[in-house]
């Protein structure tokens, strides 16, 4: 459990800086806005899921063993301060906020792409 944790956090503090960059950067042009829309696509659909299903792992090991101890008349197995999956889902929550969710039709504010990245403001900095 410790080393699923601390892998999944050590990618996750790794991945944070590098999608709030995404986010910060001013375009000069519709190629960069695509070009991040590209790259930022190509994370959700390749590097997240794979991290996920690392999570869903993490989730039964943690249970798994929790169970195991009970059975066994054992204590509770607590995690180390920031390492429960509580704080890695928060520290998740942290890189996927202001990512969008779902999709919206017409131009403008609350218009979504396909990568699930907001448009209007990438699309106002390119103006």
């Amino acid at each position: 459990y410790q080393s699923l944790a601390t892998g999944l956090i050590e990618w996750i503090m790794h991945m944070v800086p590098w999608i709030d960059s995404l986010r910060e950067q001013r375009a000069g042009s519709k190629a960069e806005v695509t070009s991040r829309l590209e790259e930022f696509s190509a994370y959700r659909m390749t590097i997240k899921p794979t991290k996920t299903q690392e999570k869903g792992k993490l989730i039964t090991e943690y249970n798994i063993l929790q169970t195991t101890l009970r059975l066994s008349n054992r204590p509770a197995f607590s995690p180390v301060k920031g390492r429960t999956i509580a704080d890695i889902g928060c520290l998740g929550a942290a890189g996927d906020s202001g990512a969008g969710g779902g999709t919206s039709s017409g131009s403008g504010a609350g218009q979504v792409g396909t990568a699930g990245v907001p448009l209007q403001p990438l699309l106002s900095q390119v103006q």
